[in-house]
């Protein structure tokens, strides 16, 4: 039936939040369709840029919509295609195009394009990804259902080349029966191509301070703790493997200092973010993060040493 979709609510029994998920009166239909920020974050993409901007423009949403695209100073000619995208546009949402005068980096960006954003609710978009036309329009209406600040929906999978993939069945913790602690030991919680956030999520908590972190990997730890999250079991994104700011003309040995680099970044943000939330020191969560940063840059230290030593060779 038209305008039907599957979604739930994940809530975690016991959560130490106060401000956990309610069930909400049903609303009227204007108030189910909140101003929203779609935001597309976007660095040296000019391949897939064409197609990611007009899935935006496509949106077929009812209720106020601002497009935020975000340049991290390209080199490649992004930014000239982007400037040309937005000044032919002539729809209904309106559109901003911030381009960095130098490149920030991962996390500067997000912290600094989240801030940008003109409405408390915000979509992501990655450069090389593409958005189903109705994507904004479901995931507004669960947010206004359920005050979610984490929303994540399934995704389908292509190649560079655009060609639809069979989903690889990448495990993640929010697919399985969780308890916290899983949460905080987890490297990979939900696809974050299908992610769109509540501002409270970093209101709450400040703006991300570790620069190496992954956002997904810190703000679904954050909406965890405060068993704020909600999933739509609609395929709304079609991600592209392969691709993006972490896999471009990396050695092997070089692709596995940065995944450690990212983990010991994500938890000592999930530190930061647990001490903050008010977890005492003994707390099993507190515990559970210890060990697992610990255990990871052991990991790391162990890792350059084995690159030394094969550089000798």
């Amino acid at each position: 039936m038209a305008g039907m979709f599957m979604h739930r609510v994940i809530q975690l029994a016991g959560s130490s939040c106060t401000h956990g998920l309610q069930k909400k009166k049903r609303m009227p239909e204007a108030m189910m369709q909140p101003p929203v920020t779609l935001m597309i974050m976007i660095y040296n993409q000019a391949r897939f840029i064409t197609d990611a901007v007009q899935s935006a423009f496509s949106q077929t949403y009812d209720g106020p919509l601002e497009i935020l695209l975000s340049d991290d100073a390209s080199t490649d000619g992004t930014t000239e295609i982007l400037q040309s995208l937005v000044a032919q546009y002539d729809g209904p949402f309106r559109v901003r195009l911030n381009v960095n005068r130098r490149n920030l980096g991962l996390m500067a960006h997000f912290n600094k394009v989240f801030a940008l954003a003109s409405h408390d609710f915000v979509v992501c978009g990655a450069g090389d990804d593409i958005s189903r036309n109705d994507r904004v329009a479901h995931l507004a209406r669960i947010q206004a259902e359920t005050g979610a600040w984490l929303l994540y929906s399934r995704t389908e999978f292509m190649n560079s080349a655009g060609k639809m993939l069979p989903d690889p069945g990448i495990a993640t913790t929010f697919a399985t029966d969780w308890t916290l602690p899983d949460v905080a030991r987890s490297n990979a919680l939900f696809i974050g191509a299908g992610s769109a956030y509540q501002k409270d999520v970093l209101r709450s908590f400040g703006p991300i301070i570790e620069k190496h972190a992954f956002e997904d990997l810190v703000l679904g730890f954050r909406a965890a703790l405060c068993g704020r999250i909600a999933y739509c079991d609609e395929p709304l994104v079609q991600y592209r493997l392969g691709e993006g700011l972490s896999r471009a003309g990396r050695t092997s040995f070089q692709e596995r200092t940065q995944a450690l680099t990212v983990w010991i970044a994500v938890l000592r943000q999930r530190l930061t973010d647990a001490k903050g939330f008010g977890l005492a020191f003994g707390d099993p969560i507190m515990e559970t993060l210890r060990d697992t940063l610990s255990q990871a840059e052991f990991a790391l230290v162990d890792h350059l040493k084995a690159g030394a030593i094969a550089q000798r060779a």
